[in-house]
């Protein structure tokens, strides 16, 4: 695997929505935890559910530049809200525990992917 340098790693974020690209259901001051796994949403094991699969199947923060960065920029698919109850560092660790069966609960769910992408802090 060849890492691009210079690089930003960082997998596990959480933050604030700071802008959206597009059309979302998700708004700028949004409290979010990210899915660091990155796919590109297109191709068949995409739309079939199987984004692990995917030819370009990346996490953030490995082949990609990652949460260590002041901004991030990640398709709104890999958001997940987070309550104002739960701290930002409790909701970053959280997401490499929950990555896995998001993926599964949205397979099962059959869950529509979103494109737009958006900033976060």
């Amino acid at each position: 695997v060849k890492i691009p340098l210079p690089h930003i790693s960082g997998a596990d974020v959480a933050g604030e929505v700071v802008s959206v690209n597009g059309a979302s259901a998700i708004a700028p001051g949004t409290r979010v935890m990210l899915q660091p796994g990155l796919s590109c949403g297109t191709c068949a094991k995409c739309r079939a559910g199987r984004e692990n699969q995917c030819r370009s199947y990346d996490v953030l923060g490995y082949q990609s530049n990652g949460g260590y960065a002041e901004l991030v920029t990640v398709p709104v698919s890999s958001l997940i809200p987070i309550p104002e109850a739960i701290d930002f560092v409790t909701a970053a660790t959280a997401s490499s525990a929950t990555g896995p069966v998001i993926s599964i609960s949205s397979v099962k769910a059959s869950v529509q992917k979103v494109t737009p992408s958006l900033c976060v802090s």
